[in-house]
Parts: C-alpha cells; sequence; structure tokens
C-alpha cells in the first residue's frame, strides 16, 4: 500500500536515482529500432530507413533558413534532419525531417543560398505540424546504454513478479472501494494485465476507468510474485500497487491522489489467459 508519507519519499528517492542515473551514463549513441536507426554523436554518424530509402553516412552540420540541421548523403536522395534536446541521457526526438531529389553537391550549394525549390522535396515532416498526419513515423530514439539497463531492469521486474503468468483477462467481484462495503452488491469489473501495464473498468464512479503502466527502477521492483508496481495514467507521480494472490482468487490496489488513498479490494470470478 502506497499512503502518502511512502509516496513523498518515493518521489525523493526518484528524484534522486534520475540524477545518478544521467551521471553514470555515458553513452552518445541512440537508437530507434522501427527505423532500424542509429545515430552516433561521439562519431558523428547516423544510420536510419525513411520512407523505405536508406541514409547511412556522416553527420554533416549545417544551416537552412536559419535553422540547424544534420546533412547525410544518400544514393540518390539527400537527407536533412534535425533532433531535439540531443543533451539528453535517455531520449531524444527527432524535430525535422526533409528529404530531397537532389544531387548532394548541388543540394549543398542551393541550401547555403536558400535555394531549396518544393518541388525537389520527396519528403517533409514537422513533428509541430505533421505527428498527427503521420502516425506510423516513430521519431522516438533511445539511449543505447539507458535502454540496455532498462530491459534488464524489465526482465528483472518480469521474474520477480511472474508477470508472463499473471497477463490475461479478469472477471472480478468488487468487495470494498475507498472504505465503502460492496459485498453484497453485485458490482462486477474487468481487469486487464499485459506486458505494458493494466487496464480496470468497473461501474463505480471513481475507478470506471484505470490504467496503469510498469514502473521499472530497481528501486521499487516487486516484492512477490503477483505483484505489481505501476504509474497511474500518464502520471509520474501516481503510483498503483496492484497484488494478484498466486492462486488467483482475489487481489486488491491502492494508490494516493489528491491527499487521500484509494484501496480497492475485490475476488475473482473468471481468469481467462
Amino acid at each position: 500500500m502506497l499512503n502518502i508519507e511512502n509516496r513523498e519519499k518515493m518521489n525523493k528517492i526518484l528524484t534522486i536515482t534520475v540524477l545518478l542515473l544521467s551521471f553514470s551514463i555515458n553513452s552518445q549513441t541512440f537508437i530507434n529500432e522501427n527505423l532500424d536507426g542509429e545515430l552516433n554523436l561521439e562519431s558523428k554518424t547516423l544510420s536510419v530507413n525513411l520512407k523505405e530509402i536508406q541514409f547511412s553516412g556522416n553527420l554533416t552540420s549545417i544551416k537552412y533558413k536559419y535553422k540547424d540541421y544534420y546533412l547525410v548523403k544518400g544514393e540518390h536522395q539527400q537527407l536533412l534532419i534535425s533532433f531535439d534536446n540531443l543533451k539528453s541521457k535517455k531520449e531524444t526526438k527527432i524535430r525535422e525531417i526533409i528529404i530531397i531529389n537532389e544531387n548532394y553537391d548541388k543540394l549543398v550549394k542551393y541550401i547555403k543560398k536558400n535555394q531549396l525549390k518544393d518541388g525537389e522535396v520527396f519528403f517533409k515532416y514537422n513533428y509541430m505540424f505533421d505527428a498527427s498526419k503521420n502516425k506510423e513515423l516513430n521519431t522516438s530514439w533511445k539511449n543505447k546504454e539507458y535502454l540496455e539497463i532498462q530491459n534488464k531492469l524489465k526482465e528483472k521486474y518480469d521474474s520477480i513478479s511472474d508477470l508472463k503468468n499473471f497477463e490475461g483477462k479478469y472477471y472480478v467481484k468488487i468487495l470494498k472501494s475507498e472504505g465503502l462495503d460492496y459485498s453484497k452488491l453485485e458490482y462486477k469489473a474487468e481487469l486487464y494485465i499485459s506486458d505494458k501495464g493494466f487496464t480496470f473498468k468497473s461501474e463505480i464512479p471513481d475507478i470506471m476507468l484505470l490504467k496503469g503502466t510498469h514502473y521499472i527502477k530497481e528501486e521499487f521492483l516487486p516484492s512477490k510474485k503477483g505483484s505489481f508496481i505501476l504509474t497511474k495514467g500518464n502520471s509520474r507521480r501516481t503510483f498503483i500497487s496492484l497484488n494478484i494472490n498466486s492462486t488467483r482468487e482475489s487481489g486488491a490496489f491502492t494508490f494516493s491522489e489528491y491527499g487521500r488513498t484509494n484501496t480497492t479490494t475485490f475476488i475473482i470470478e473468471k481468469f481467462v489467459k
């Protein structure tokens, strides 16, 4: 159970952990598995597959229309690309992409004169204006060392909690929630546990829909099988402690929000893997 005092301690430890992690990560390599991409700031190289075009080569810093870009040479097309917050120890995102149908040497001359023609642009992306139109484009790049650390922690989290054996859909009957007794009433709910997190749906107003993402930190790993620590919704400050007993007959979850603690207990009527 996460009471207010424990939550404050958790937030303080989280802040210290983030700072320590920032100092301990030295990698300047970011990867994007969806784009088969690797960005190495130390060697100043980039390889990426965009719009089924493979770009691989040195990063050349260049200005175009008063903005800073990296220029990467391609076989037939050339790539102008910029990133957001490259000093991050964890993640960076693509800010802009321009793929141009033009000879590399000619393009450099045109860019320096701001003479690039729209007809030469094969593809253009700006994260502020085009993200909704390009939802299939994953623009997030993870620090390689940070990603390796997180993957190892996720394996540890999964092992301790025995996550794979608890993944599935639970049909439950609510017993108590926020101190109210529902045991003599027929309040049903559905609980979904997956590799990403959990979803809880019920008819009780305060918990009609709850969603959480597994919180993967060394300091807050689960303590036993069927025990999970999650963040509530998109919040990084509200944590949910979810527990399912080993026989999958009952469970409970707790979270603190707006100065109050909500604990919900339930019995499991049916489990579907």
